[in-house]
């Protein structure tokens, strides 16, 4: 099992569940989002160095760090 990172709710009530992939040899974090009801909505790859700092309905905020260690804030729209 990966371990988990984080926890983040939306407005609607959306469950975001980090887990760090790189404990299972990959070097991404991977969200997981559930509904109220507790299934499972679907997962989303974040890439590899990227910190998700906030969850909307439909974005994500992501911390990127460069390979000069300049950091980023990046809003993405989470499109099905």
């Amino acid at each position: 099992m990966p371990l988990i990172v984080g926890m983040h709710t939306t407005r609607d009530g959306t469950l975001w569940v980090l887990d760090n992939a790189a404990a299972s040899g990959a070097e991404e974090t991977v969200a997981t989002a559930y509904r109220k009801d507790g299934a499972m909505l679907g997962r989303v790859s974040l890439g590899v160095g990227a910190l998700p700092m906030a969850f909307g309905n439909d974005r994500v905020v992501l911390r990127v760090t460069d390979e000069d260690d300049l950091v980023a804030l990046r809003v993405h729209r989470i499109v099905r």
